[in-house]
């Protein structure tokens, strides 16, 4: 019962959070000039060495000292150094928000845009957007969980979805090469 109260407690704030993402993704692309080409990158898995951590009690601290994986990290600074547009988008619960900006100021860049959606799911509805409005899209996402179990599993459906979205989808195995993990 009391969990029940919780949750319809906390449903306005989470409806707000999602929304605030998405108007600042929205500004984020109007106040774009030319809208050539745009870099999304997950965190987990992708840039920071999530998995092997993931059992921590203590959640927020370990978003926090999550270890960087230095290929892709090298990437998103190039990037950037390039002058290309570069955004983070996330799937992780909105109480992590601080953990996860303080972590890719501290790793990555203080001038990232970072979305925080609450499921890889919610991540179609930005790539789509993007895709309408830029040129090139170059999407970097393992696209995977199950790691801590032994038995990597990969979200089918959603790697299905991108294929119509006319977006450089950059999966699990290059993303892998790019941090010479193989």
């Amino acid at each position: 019962m009391l969990l029940k109260v919780k949750r319809l407690l906390l449903k306005p704030y989470f409806i707000y959070k999602r929304a605030s993402y998405s108007r600042k993704f929205q500004k984020f692309i109007l106040n774009q000039n030319i809208l050539e080409e745009l870099n999304v990158f997950d965190l987990d898995n992708t840039l920071a060495d999530t998995y092997p951590n993931i059992n921590q009690q203590d959640t927020n601290r370990m978003y926090v000292n999550l270890p960087v994986l230095e290929g892709m990290a090298r990437l998103v600074k190039d990037k950037i150094h390039k002058k290309s547009t570069c955004i983070i988008l996330t799937a992780r619960q909105y109480k992590y928000e601080s953990a996860t900006k303080f972590w890719i100021r501290k790793n990555l860049s203080k001038n990232l845009l970072v979305i925080i959606v609450p499921s890889a799911y919610s991540k179609l509805a930005y790539l789509k957007i993007a895709s309408q409005k830029y040129k090139t899209v170059n999407y970097y996402d393992d696209l995977s969980y199950n790691h801590e179990n032994g038995k990597v599993l990969f979200y089918k459906d959603i790697i299905e979805k991108l294929e119509p979205l006319s977006i450089n989808y950059y999966d699990y195995g290059q993303i892998k090469e790019i941090n010479n993990l193989n």
